[in-house]
């Protein structure tokens, strides 16, 4: 609310006196600051789904195409810099990334990492972007002021990661106008509010000496339409052969007023899942209906875009093409996002291992349990079940002294017995 008043009094200056037009477009101002309540509350939705995820993903750091777990390793994972952990940096960067559509992280000079919370850039088609004004803020609060960093930023001490088009934006206020519109709508035609029937007789003057059409007028327009908009017990004075009567009795309000509230909650809905489908965040999500089979798409087309954008990001500026070419880079890895239920994935744990694809160290790590003996935990194993074909070949000849077809028939012609 202060960026409220911050821009009224930009807008209005600090000498507007209150009047009925001031008070029509105040009116008007705090009913498009519901509005974006909407689309604030949809948007909180998604950028804390993604922030939870993200804080569950791992940085695989390598050197020289050996993971390793060293300096870099620590601050991606564990502690970027000394007011954060590495869960509270990767939601500040969802949230920058959902609400604004991007985000920027800086590198200090120490190797420190930090989410901007504000910054401004310079554009340039042929040169690297530049960015000023560039604040940040870790706590993300009143009590700790927010610090600005002097000088330009570029190069290798900044991230800049672009999530969204920046018609978005722009899309998401249009549509938290239509929804505001049918929300009224809704309100209007199963509404609530009481209709009222004034009826006026023949003894309304009755040798009184009133001017009935202006009494009228008082009634209708300050009399009663005080009535009718007090939130409190209210009276209207009416004159002898003036009756004031209920239209809509207070059954059919009831009814009314359900219908309207469940039209407003669908249509509240509708916008959450409308967002959603921006982010790629599937229905069930965004109305807390959860659906099993939504996990897989979610992250095929959500969080392992995103992630892939975070890392390549990461890469380009952190590491740079020399280090990159020479196999020295990092990877947002997504496997222990999805959680598993260890008895249900026995056999493909089985498979993973006995086929050598993966060794036991790295399947217990995505399963997060702690790892074993390197001797053993970091060993590819395989079945004799797997060879490679001329291996194969070249392990019966030597066998059997003859082609391997020879044995082969040998086996049949002996119950797959051998000749001692």
């Amino acid at each position: 609310m202060g960026a409220i008043r911050e821009w009224l009094i930009d807008t209005f200056g600090n000498e507007v006196k209150p009047s009925q037009e001031w008070s029509a477009q105040m009116k008007a101002i705090f009913e498009q600051y519901k509005e974006l309540k909407v689309n604030n509350y949809a948007l909180s939705v998604i950028s804390e789904l993604y922030g939870s995820l993200l804080s569950q993903c791992d940085f695989i750091t390598y050197i020289n195409g050996e993971v390793v777990e060293k300096d870099v390793w620590y601050r991606l994972n564990v502690e970027p810099n000394p007011n954060q952990s590495s869960s509270e940096f990767m939601r500040q960067l969802a949230r920058q990334l959902v609400f604004k559509g991007e985000a920027l992280i800086i590198k200090v000079d120490n190797g420190d990492l930090f989410v901007a919370s504000d910054f401004q850039k310079k554009n340039y088609q042929l040169r690297e972007t530049h960015f000023t004004n560039v604040w940040v803020d870790c706590y993300g609060d009143s009590e700790v002021p927010a610090y600005q960093l002097t000088g330009d930023w570029y190069g290798d001490k900044c991230i800049y990661i672009k999530y969204q088009n920046p018609k978005v934006q722009s899309y998401l206020h249009d549509m938290g106008n239509l929804y505001q519109d049918l929300i009224k709508n809704v309100k209007n035609a199963g509404s609530s509010a009481i209709k009222y029937v004034l009826n006026v007789d023949a003894t309304a003057q009755n040798g009184v000496n009133i001017d009935l059409q202006k009494e009228l007028t008082k009634i209708l327009n300050d009399d009663f339409e005080a009535l009718a908009d007090s939130e409190k017990n209210a009276m209207i004075p009416l004159l002898n052969g003036f009756k004031l009567e209920v239209l809509n009795p207070s059954n059919n309000n009831a009814q009314n007023s359900a219908v309207a509230s469940n039209n407003i909650n669908n249509i509240f809905e509708d916008v959450l899942v409308n967002v959603g489908h921006i982010y790629n965040v599937p229905a069930s999500f965004m109305t807390g209906k959860f659906e099993k089979n939504d996990m897989d798409e979610f992250l095929t087309f959500g969080l392992d875009p995103l992630c892939s954008l975070i890392g390549e990001c990461t890469n380009r500026k952190y590491y740079g093409k020399k280090q990159i070419l020479s196999k020295t880079y990092c990877v947002l890895d997504t496997k222990k996002v999805k959680h598993f239920d260890i008895l249900t994935v026995s056999d493909a744990i089985n498979k993973l291992i006995s086929s050598g694809v993966y060794t036991i160290n790295e399947i217990r790590n995505i399963l997060g349990e702690p790892l074993i003996d390197k001797e053993i935990g970091d060993k590819h194993w395989i079945t004799r079940n797997y060879a490679v074909v001329g291996d194969y070949i070249q392990e019966m000849t030597n066998f059997t002294g003859n082609d391997p077809k020879t044995h082969q028939n040998n086996q049949n012609n002996n119950g797959g017995q051998d000749e001692k």
